[in-house]
C-alpha cells in the first residue's frame, strides 16, 4: 500500500489476511480488539470509510457536446463506457475493501442507478420517464457485502442529480437512459444510529443543453451515531467539482454553517473535490478554520493521494491529489491511524479494472 500496511494486514502480530470472505469477516472481528489499531485503553474506538464508487463514465463529456443533434451519439458513448467500466465486478472489489477493513460506518459518493425506456420518448418531446432499472449499485453493493459476509445497512441515501437524455441506439433513435446521481451512509450491524436526515445544497451548477436544463444537485447525510455510550453524527457528502470553484465553495460554506449548528461532535467524510494542499479551491481550508481537523494531518504517512483514475480505469498513472477526506470537530475525537484502501495493483478486478477512479480512505478515532 502506497501510505503504508492496508487495514487489517500485518498489525499486532497478525499475518496477511485470505482474501475468502469467511476470512475476512473474521479478520475485521479479530483486529477490533488490537490495541496497536485501537490506541489501548479509553473510549470505544470508531472505524470509518469514504469512498466515491465512481458513476461509470465522465458524464460532462455528453453536455459539453455543442451540437444538441450529437447529443444521442455521445450518450450512447457514455453509456458503452458504463458498461465497460463493469459496476458488477467492481463492486464485488469495494465490498472486499469494506469487508476486509471493517469500518463502523461507510460513506459513499456516486451509487448511480441508472435506468431505462425503450423506446424513447424525449426525442419527440415526450414527458415519461425512463422506469426500468438496468444497474443499481446499490443493491449490487450490498449483495456483494453480503455475499462476503459482511453484514451492513443502509442508514440513509439522498438523490442528487437526475438525468435522463436520448440514447443512439444500432436501430437508429432512440431509447432514454435516466441517470440518478445518489450518496448514501451505511453501518455495520449492531451500530445504532438515529435521527437520520439528507439536506440539497442550494448552491447547484446547472447546464444548458439545447432546451434542457439540467442542474446537477450535491447533498450531505447525517445520523447520530451510539458507540461504547457516547453520541457523534456522521455527515457524508460530495461537493461539486473543481472546474465549478465558486458553487463548491458555495456548497462548503453551507455545509459549514449546517455543521455550526450541531450540539454533537461531528466525524464529516465525503469527496470535497478540494485539494487538500489548497492547489485547486478553498473549501478545505474553509472546512478546517470553521473548526475541524483533517485526520490524514494527524495521523497519516505520505501524500495521502486519492484521486484520479482515466474514465475507463485501465491506467496506471499515479494520483495527482488528496480530495477524499476524514474530518473530526476539534478536540471531540483522536486519530489512531488511517490509511487509502484501493490503490494497488492487486485490487484491480480480474478484468484489471480498478475498483473506482478515486480511492478509498479508512480511517480509525476515539471519541474523546
Amino acid at each position: 500500500m502506497r501510505n503504508g500496511a492496508r487495514p487489517g494486514l500485518g498489525r499486532c502480530g497478525v499475518g496477511v489476511v485470505s482474501r475468502a470472505p469467511g476470512a475476512l469477516l473474521l479478520a475485521a472481528v479479530l483486529l477490533g480488539g488490537c490495541d496497536a489499531i485501537t490506541g489501548g485503553g479509553g473510549s470505544e474506538p470508531v472505524s470509518v470509510m469514504t469512498q466515491n464508487v465512481y458513476l461509470g463514465a465522465d458524464i460532462f463529456k455528453v453536455v459539453q457536446v455543442q451540437d444538441p443533434s450529437q447529443i444521442p451519439a455521445s450518450v450512447a458513448q457514455a453509456w458503452a463506457t458504463v458498461q465497460a467500466t463493469d459496476f458488477p465486478a467492481r463492486a464485488g472489489r469495494l465490498a472486499e475493501q469494506i469487508a476486509n477493513a471493517g469500518p463502523d460506518l461507510v460513506g459513499l459518493q456516486e451509487v448511480s442507478l441508472y435506468r431505462l425506456q425503450s423506446p424513447g420518448d424525449l426525442a419527440q418531446g415526450g414527458l415519461v420517464s425512463a422506469t426500468d432499472t438496468v444497474l443499481d449499485y446499490l443493491k449490487l453493493l450490498m449483495d456483494s457485502l453480503s455475499v462476503r459476509g459482511a453484514q451492513y445497512h443502509l442508514v440513509i441515501e439522498s438523490k442528487n442529480a437526475d438525468v435522463e437524455m436520448p440514447m443512439a441506439t444500432a436501430s437508429g433513435c432512440c431509447d432514454d437512459i435516466r441517470m440518478t446521481d445518489r450518496d448514501v451512509i451505511l453501518a455495520k450491524s449492531g451500530v445504532q444510529t438515529s435521527d437520520a436526515k439528507t439536506g440539497v445544497y442550494t448552491s447547484v451548477y446547472t447546464v444548458n443543453l439545447g432546451s434542457l436544463s439540467i442542474p446537477f444537485r450535491r447533498s450531505w447525510e447525517s445520523a447520530k451515531v451510539q458507540m461504547g455510550g457516547k453520541s457523534f453524527r456522521f455527515v457524508n457528502t460530495h461537493l461539486e467539482t473543481e472546474a465549478n470553484p465558486t458553487v463548491q465553495e458555495n456548497q462548503a460554506g453551507e455545509l459549514i454553517t449546517m455543521l455550526q449548528g450541531e450540539s454533537l461532535p461531528v466525524l464529516l467524510v465525503g469527496d470535497f473535490n478540494s485539494a487538500a494542499d489548497g492547489s485547486t479551491t478553498t473549501s478545505h481550508a474553509d472546512i478546517q478554520q470553521a473548526g475541524f481537523t483533517d485526520t490524514w494531518d494527524m495521523a497519516g504517512s505520505g501524500p495521502g493521494l486519492t484521486c484520479c483514475h482515466g474514465e475507463l480505469l485501465t491506467d496506471t498513472d499515479p494520483f495527482y491529489e488528496r480530495i477524499d477526506i476524514v474530518f473530526f470537530s476539534n478536540n471531540d475525537f483522536s486519530a489512531n491511524t488511517i490509511q487509502v484502501v484501493g490503490d494497488q495493483p492487486e485490487d484491480r478486478t480480474a478484468g484489471g479494472l480498478w475498483p473506482s477512479d478515486h480511492a478509498g480512505v479508512w480511517a480509525k478515532l476515539e471519541v474523546q
